[in-house]
C-alpha cells in the first residue's frame, strides 16, 4: 500500500542483517552474517547502532527501534528502543531489552489518549552506544518530535533527548531519563537535503582513561527557534550544536556547552555533532555546518531545487554550501578550540546528483562518523565534490596547527588538518 511503502523499508524489510569479520595477516575478511527478523508480524526495525568491547570479552551490543504494527499498520507506532547483546563475538544473543517503551502503546495495546487508533505519541529512533570503563552500558536517542495528529499529520517541533544507562553491563537498564529539549531540525534541514524530514540525531562517548576516566559526553543539535512544519519551504533558522557531560554515571548533567561561536538568527546550520574521546581524555568532536546562501544577486534565480522523496521538490533562491569542521577540548569538554575545517573543498549539495528510491535514499545521508584508537583518531563523512554522493575519510593529526591556522582569517579557508 502507498502508505506502507512510505515507512522505513517499506513492506519489504526483512530485519536487520549483522555482518562480522576480522583482520588476520593485516587483511579484512567478511566472516558470515546474521539476520533478526521483526519479533512480531508487521513490526519494522530501523537505525541499528552496534557496539563491540575492546577488552578482549568478545560482547557485542546492538540498540535500535522498533517500530510496531498497530491498527492494522506495518511500522505504524512511533519506535521503542531496545538493546540486546552477546557475550560471544555475535555467535549468540540474549534476548532484546526494552530500554524506553513505545508511546504509542501500553503492554502492546493502544493507550487510553491513541482514540484514533495510534495518532499520539513520541517518534524514538537512532539510538546511539557508549560504555564506560566500569562496565556501564550508556544509549542515548531522538525521542520525538511527538505525533499530535494522523489525520491530518501534524507533528510537534521539539524533541527530547533521551538517555538510560545499565550498570550490568547491557543486562538490565535504569528507567530512561530526558537529558534536554531541542527545537527540532525536523523540517528546518538544510535547504540542500534531500529528504523531507531531518532526524534529531544525539550522540555519546565515554572517557576510559585520561584525569576525566568515567566522564560521559552527549553531543545534540537544536534550531535556534521552532521552525514550522513546512518541509518543501526554504527555511533558513540557524541551529547550534552542543555538548553535556556527567561525572557521575548519568545520574546528573552539566550545563550545555555550546561546540562553536554564536549562530546568527538565519544563514547558519550547525548539526550531527559526533564526539569520542582519546586515551588521554581529549575529547574531539566533528559536524557539519552549511551556509544557507544566495550565489547570484538575480531575485529570480532559483539556486536549488531539489528532489525530495515522497514526490516533494523543494525550490528556492538559497544553496546549501556544507563543510565538516572539527572542535577539541583537552579540559574534559568545559571548553573548546576553535572550530578547524576537515573538509578541504566546500561541497553545493544542491548539485549533487543521488538515486532516488523509498524513503531510505537521501542525497547525504543521516550521519557522521568518528573514530579512535586511543591515540589517532579517524572521521567518516559524506562528501559531494565529485558530483555523487561519496564517503571520504581522514585522520585527525594536528588540532594545535589547525586552530592556529583558522584564528588567520586569510587562510581559514585553506585548512585541511588531514592531509
Amino acid at each position: 500500500a502507498p502508505g506502507e511503502m512510505a515507512t522505513p523499508g517499506g513492506t519489504n524489510q526483512a530485519g536487520l542483517l549483522l555482518y562480522r569479520g576480522r583482520f588476520k595477516d593485516g587483511v579484512f575478511t567478511w566472516t558470515d552474517q546474521r539476520l533478526f527478523p521483526p519479533w512480531k508480524p508487521k513490526d519494522l526495525l530501523r537505525s541499528p547502532s552496534v557496539l563491540a568491547a575492546k577488552d578482549g570479552s568478545g560482547r557485542v551490543w546492538i540498540a535500535f527501534s522498533t517500530l510496531l504494527g498497530i491498527c492494522g499498520r506495518t511500522g505504524g507506532s512511533g519506535g521503542q528502543i531496545s538493546v540486546m547483546r552477546s557475550l560471544d563475538e555475535g555467535k549468540t544473543w540474549e534476548p532484546p531489552v526494552i530500554v524506553s517503551p513505545d508511546e504509542f502503546t501500553e503492554s502492546g495495546e493502544l493507550r487510553p489518549e491513541n482514540t484514533s487508533c495510534g495518532s499520539k505519541g513520541a517518534i524514538q529512533i537512532l539510538p546511539s552506544l557508549a560504555l564506560g570503563p566500569e562496565n556501564e552500558l550508556y544509549v542515548t536517542w531522538e525521542q520525538g518530535p511527538d505525533l499530535l495528529s494522523l489525520e491530518p499529520l501534524a507533528l510537534g517541533n521539539t524533541t527530547r533527548i533521551g538517555f538510560a544507562r545499565s550498570l550490568d553491563g547491557g543486562k538490565t537498564f535504569e528507567p530512561p531519563q530526558v537529558l534536554t529539549v531541542v527545537n527540532s531540525l525536523r523540517e528546518d534541514s538544510p535547504v540542500g537535503y534531500s529528504k523531507p524530514t531531518m532526524n534529531d540525531i544525539p550522540r555519546i562517548a565515554v572517557a576510559t582513561g585520561g584525569p576525566h576516566k568515567g566522564r560521559v559526553y552527549v553531543t545534540y543539535t537544536s534550531a535556534v527557534e521552532k521552525a514550522p512544519a513546512q518541509p518543501w519551504v526554504q527555511l533558513l533558522t540557524s541551529s547550534q550544536v552542543s555538548l553535556v557531560s556527567s561525572d557521575d554515571q548519568g545520574k546528573t548533567w552539566s550545563q550545555p556547552v555550546p561546540l562553536a561561536a554564536d549562530v546568527p538568527p538565519q544563514l547558519v546550520k550547525r548539526f550531527w555533532p559526533t564526539p569520542v574521546v582519546r586515551q588521554d581524555g581529549t575529547v574531539d568532536v566533528v559536524y557539519m555546518e552549511s551556509l544557507e546562501k544566495q550565489l547570484t544577486p538575480d531575485p529570480g534565480d532559483i539556486e536549488c531545487n531539489i528532489m525530495m522523496v515522497l514526490d516533494w521538490t523543494r525550490a528556492g533562491r538559497f544553496a546549501s554550501l556544507i563543510d565538516v569542521y572539527w572542535v577539541q577540548s583537552a579540559d574534559g569538554g568545559a571548553s573548546f578550540g576553535p572550530p578547524v575545517r576537515v573538509s578541504s573543498e566546500t561541497t553545493n549539495w544542491c548539485k549533487v546528483k543521488y538515486d532516488y528510491q523509498t524513503t531510505q535514499y537521501a542525497n547525504f545521508g543521516d550521519v557522521l562518523g568518528v573514530f579512535t584508537t586511543g591515540a589517532r583518531t579517524f572521521v567518516v563523512w559524506p562528501d559531494g565534490r565529485n558530483g555523487i554522493p561519496d564517503a571520504y575519510f581522514a585522520e585527525l593529526v594536528d588540532y594545535k596547527a589547525g586552530a592556529a591556522a583558522a584564528a588567520k582569517p586569510a587562510e581559514a579557508g585553506k585548512t585541511s588538518p588531514q592531509m
